[in-house]
């Protein structure tokens, strides 16, 4: 896996396919960022300690279940002018929200009720997404952007949840009241696997080390776990949270079924030979599908209980000019989606649906490390004039695995 330079302050990017993907942990040495107008690192800390104690209306999205926790710290997310896009919040003992530094966009992004967030581990495909949510509050500080009322509405209930002087029901001002209500499934899976010790005991030794499994290769093994199938395996004898003699044994025979490259610094394979080894090594339905990423079908794959196999690149790479400009990706990973809240925007007294945010569930493949909930169908911006504009890279995921 290649270096990747983000700017970011004390910390941390989600999609794509097609190349080996292959990953390891990096370590990052970020700029000090200057902070500016917009949501203040106490207004972050607030939204977010609002997020988990409970605070907000219960329709809303907020951490389940509600305890009271401690911030231990926020740290600064900076976009490429060293001002603030994104807060994260961790708490302790466990726990991270991350929040946006505009108004003009929803508050909450993503976090997580069992895990911290720590600068030094975050996976590709999350140093993606959170590459992508820059990029959009940079182009959402421009004054031609239209902000949705759900999105103003979020602040305030995040900002003022028991703000007795407000009631927005009620506010002659606000006649068109946008409420919410929350829709969740899963998370399905109950591993936390990773690629290292316990998992690749079984691979061979390069210059007297173990490479790791592969990104791949713990993607697939985590469904495929799930699943219980095929009945070769003694599914009975893998521990969810650590690697036994039997979980190594599935992690090298899925390492090969989809030639797997292995290295020192990160073992690579294609996603896509995943979906065919499934279905041609491992007796799964031929109805698995290696399709570009849709919410809609993600959300439907969930709700029928079935975990789907995301990939993605953190860095992309434009070269060349005018008609010969070529776009690449490149620093890829695989991991599991395999849960989701849905947030619905709603009209008070009509109940019409105006607004829904989706935030998957995504299991990293790091032992467990940063798995939670992350924004994932809001890229969208519209103008002013009518046009729109969209953030996400090329994506793709395995879709309909059973067996």
């Amino acid at each position: 896996m290649k270096n990747i330079f983000l700017k970011w302050v004390l910390i941390i990017s989600f999609f794509t396919t097609g190349i080996f993907l292959s990953c390891q942990k990096e370590d990052f040495n970020p700029p000090v960022a200057k902070l500016s107008k917009g949501i203040s690192t106490v207004e972050a800390k607030s939204v977010a300690v609002n997020f988990f104690s409970g605070k907000v209306e219960v329709g809303m999205l907020r951490a389940k279940p509600v305890t009271e926790k401690q911030v231990k710290e926020v740290l600064i997310v900076p976009d490429d002018l060293n001002q603030p896009a994104l807060y994260i919040v961790n708490f302790s003992p466990t726990g991270f929200v991350i929040v946006s530094a505009s108004q003009k966009e929803m508050p909450i992004l993503g976090f997580s009720e069992e895990t911290n967030f720590s600068i030094e581990n975050a996976p590709l495909g999350l140093r993606e997404w959170i590459e992508l949510r820059k990029d959009k509050i940079s182009m959402l500080k421009g004054d031609n952007i239209i902000i949705p009322v759900e999105v103003k509405s979020e602040w305030m209930k995040y900002i003022k949840p028991q703000d007795p002087d407000y009631d927005p029901e009620l506010d002659p001002e606000n006649q068109d009241y946008i409420t919410s209500r929350t829709i969740e499934k899963g998370p399905l899976m109950k591993t936390t696997w990773g690629q290292g010790s316990g998992y690749n005991t079984f691979l061979t030794p390069i210059n007297g080390l173990l490479p790791p499994t592969g990104c791949v290769a713990t993607a697939t093994a985590q469904v495929m776990k799930y699943h219980q199938f095929p009945v070769t395996y003694a599914w009975n004898t893998m521990a969810n949270s650590y690697g036994t003699s039997e979980t190594a044994k599935l992690m090298k025979d899925v390492g090969i079924s989809v030639g797997m490259s292995y290295a020192l610094d990160g073992s690579g394979a294609q996603t896509s030979d995943a979906r065919n080894a499934l279905v041609s090594q491992f007796g799964y339905s031929s109805s698995a599908t290696y399709q570009v990423y849709n919410v809609n079908t993600v959300v439907t794959e969930i709700s029928a209980n079935r975990p789907v196999i995301f990939d993605g690149y953190a860095t992309k790479d434009v070269n060349g000019w005018w008609i010969f400009e070529q776009t690449s990706y490149r620093d890829g990973h695989a991991w599991v989606c395999e849960g989701y809240r849905i947030m619905e925007c709603y009209k008070q007294i009509s109940g019409t649906v105006t607004q829904q945010f989706v935030y998957l569930y995504m299991n990293w493949g790091w032992n467990g490390q940063y798995n939670g909930y992350f924004a994932s169908n809001n890229f969208n911006i519209t103008f002013t004039d009518g046009s729109t504009t969209n953030f996400k890279y090329k994506n793709r995921c395995i879709t309909n695995i059973h067996p």
